[in-house]
């Protein structure tokens, strides 16, 4: 059941409808860069021949259409996505996103101080991407749920 303006049984008020549109744009905009990942995924995953697909070499024509489908789904995600949500979340973002960013600088520039001096490895790129996405999620987590 729910409750109106004034308190009592009825409808959802104009606020309630207009958050409640906001949700499912959100969620929708959301689905659909998950959807556009999964068909980066499972494209590249197919020229893999059981290697680590995102390790394994792939056909050209295979990685341009991929970084075709990811900077569109990207470039549009990311614009709609900020279209549809409220000043809080931007800020989260941005705050996530930046965190994320300072993460790499540091990481990469360290490790890449670190191998010109003989002491590791040539930087793994794939390994630097997925440690600034681990931080940049964990910074928005804790932007999001934080007291």
């Amino acid at each position: 059941m729910t409750r109106n303006e004034r308190g009592t049984a009825g409808a959802l008020g104009e606020g309630e409808r207009a958050l409640q549109a906001r949700k499912r744009k959100v969620t929708g905009t959301v689905i659909m860069l998950m959807l556009g990942g999964g068909v980066v995924g499972f494209v590249t995953s197919m020229g893999s021949g059981g290697t680590s697909f995102l390790l394994a070499p792939m056909a050209p024509w295979l990685a341009v259409a991929a970084t075709v489908v990811m900077l569109v789904t990207l470039s549009w995600g990311s614009w709609r996505f900020f279209q549809v949500v409220d000043e809080v979340e931007v800020r989260d973002n941005y705050i996530a996103s930046t965190i994320g960013l300072y993460a790499y600088f540091a990481v990469y520039f360290s490790w890449s101080l670190l191998w010109r001096g003989q002491l590791l490895p040539e930087p793994q790129h794939f390994l630097l991407f997925c440690i600034t996405m681990v931080i940049t999620i964990l910074a928005y987590l804790w932007m999001k749920f934080r007291p």
